[in-house]
């Protein structure tokens, strides 16, 4: 008898252990909720100080751009113009977009070069592709839709006759989108006399990625 009991209890037991409580199951119902908080990856969290993070995905939001104070954001004592909100429509390359401008007088599908930095070569004709140029132009081909703000250096304009700007999502210190390319190792310090604004920052910048042997640093050796 004893042992007949001892069976039920058991049986009774099991299903206590192995039958979920209603208030914890999934909102589809299909099984037992995760009730431990996962840590957040830092690559989810904007920080209105440092803006983007520089590892995961970037932190595009058209809103927060197109609610900046253009006076608050990064360019040259001396800019060759006011900064400018542009959609961009295209990446040719790690270094290059095409863009139209918000309300503006600017070119439609305007060429941009982002000042202080160069990314790898992608293919031209029968030119082959540079070490990481196809994955720079597709990290900055991800940019194609959004909303983003120009800022100026003191030259606007280079001899292929493209616009010359820092591209900008933000204001926090990695929202300028030249920090995110060094910093990734999809970019390499490129700054002329006259377009130098943030030279020092960008090799900070570099010099960080290639001491942590991050992208074209680690696949270009």
């Amino acid at each position: 008898m004893r042992h007949v009991l001892f069976l039920i209890a058991s049986a009774l037991l099991a299903g206590c252990i192995h039958n979920p409580d209603p208030n914890s199951m999934s909102d589809a119902g299909t099984g037992l909720a995760d009730m431990s908080i996962p840590d957040v990856p830092s690559s989810s969290v904007y920080d209105p100080i440092l803006g983007m993070p520089i590892t995961g995905d970037l932190l595009l939001d058209d809103q927060r751009v197109r609610d900046l104070d253009p006076a608050q954001l990064p360019a040259a004592v001396h800019a060759c113009r006011p900064p400018v909100m542009v959609m961009i429509n295209y990446g040719v390359d790690g270094d290059t977009i095409i863009v139209d401008e918000l309300g503006g007088d600017m070119t439609t599908s305007e060429h941009v070069r982002f000042i202080g930095v160069n990314s790898p070569e992608v293919m031209h004709g029968e030119t082959p592709a540079d070490c990481y140029g196809p994955e720079a132009r597709d990290f900055t081909r991800g940019l194609a839709g959004h909303v983003a703000w120009l800022s100026f250096g003191d030259t606007c304009v280079d001899i292929y006759d493209r616009t010359l700007a820092f591209l900008n999502f933000g204001t926090g210190q990695n929202d300028m989108f030249q920090h995110q390319l060094l910093r990734r190792g999809y970019a390499r310090l490129y700054t002329f006399s006259d377009n130098n604004t943030f030279a020092t920052s960008f090799e900070a910048d570099a010099e960080v990625a290639q001491s942590d042997n991050v992208g074209l640093w680690q696949a270009c050796r």
